[in-house]
């Protein structure tokens, strides 16, 4: 006996295709469908698929359904300040509710992720990304946005006019408020540090490099020297030097 196909609802913002024409009933893991298109993302938990509909290409991010709705107005309201973020293009529903849902962004053109920038982008130093990285946290902090999860995964980087820009890319565990205190606005920079340095040292291990010296710059005096797991809390500092320097708006 067949099961019943579920059924779907889309919302999707205007200026883009309407998306009826993707195989919804499928599980994302299962897509074998000729718009997949293989690009550049983020290491993440959910299942993503990349699309090209249109000439334009689009990620979809399979979660659960309230996971979805929650990033998806978080996502929304971002992008309407304006903030660097993907662009939130829409959500798919299945009915019955209750059942997984789709969160559909807009790929970022000529963007990568931090792996793919190191050694690929040359010369890019590390400070460079980080400083990227450090600019986008600042911003969100000033329009009262606490991140949560700021780690090369939910960052993609991307030039402009010649400087290296940073885009929030995953906003699951954004809270966005009229501001945030001294006290959140550290454990956001606390989380920041542990994830950039984990990542950096993930990186160096799955390469073979055995150093993060040439990925994470800690401070002048340890520019390109060798940060093993017990230096690596020496980044903290650094990141929060660099964020109360744009802060101040970069005097000092």
């Amino acid at each position: 006996m067949t099961g019943a196909v579920p059924e779907f609802e889309i919302v999707v913002r205007g200026g883009h295709p309407d998306f009826l024409d993707i195989p919804w009933a499928t599980p994302l893991a299962e897509w074998d469908d000729a718009r997949l298109v293989p690009m550049a993302h983020g290491i993440s938990r959910h299942v993503v698929r990349v699309v090209r509909h249109d000439r334009r290409v689009y990620a979809i991010k399979e979660t659960a359904e309230g996971a979805a709705e929650a990033e998806h107005r978080a996502l929304r309201a971002l992008w309407d300040v304006p903030l660097p973020v993907v662009e939130p293009v829409g959500l798919v529903h299945t009915r019955p509710a209750g059942g997984a849902a789709r969160l559909i962004t807009r790929y970022l053109d000529f963007s990568l992720p931090y792996w793919y920038v190191i050694g690929r982008e040359a010369p890019t130093p590390a400070d460079v990304l980080l400083d990227a990285a450090v600019v986008l946290l600042v911003r969100l902090h000033l329009a009262g946005v606490f991140w949560g999860d700021c780690s090369p995964s939910n960052i993609l980087f991307r030039r402009d006019a010649g400087a290296m820009m940073a885009y929030l890319v995953d906003a699951e565990t954004t809270e966005i408020r009229p501001s945030i205190g001294d006290a959140l606005r550290a454990h956001d920079v606390e989380i920041a540090h542990e994830n950039l340095v984990g990542g950096a040292l993930h990186h160096a291990g799955t390469t073979g490099s055995g150093r993060c010296g040439e990925l994470v710059t800690v401070s002048p005096t340890l520019v390109r020297r060798p940060l093993d797991p017990p230096r690596a809390p020496l980044l903290l500092p650094c990141v929060r030097r660099r964020a109360r320097r744009l802060r101040r708006g970069g005097d000092g």
